[in-house]
């Protein structure tokens, strides 16, 4: 969402490093388990998310009005 892709996938990864859990569960667990994404996908996201080089709104952020 910062146009930092790089930084946040590397963020991401520390943060998975710190951790135990599953960066890439099967898809049965995260049905079952997860409310979130798991590390990975968040990796990916970050790395490949970038509207902006196209000229289109971000989708994940919707500042409030005031």
């Amino acid at each position: 969402m910062t146009q930092l892709n790089d930084a946040a996938a590397r963020s991401f990864i520390k943060i998975g490093s710190q951790n135990r859990s599953n960066p890439d569960p099967p898809a049965w667990l995260r049905i079952l388990e997860y409310t979130h994404p798991p590390l990975l996908d968040r990796v990916r996201t970050a790395l490949e998310y970038h509207p902006w080089t196209e000229g289109k709104p971000n989708q994940y952020f919707h500042p409030v009005p005031r």
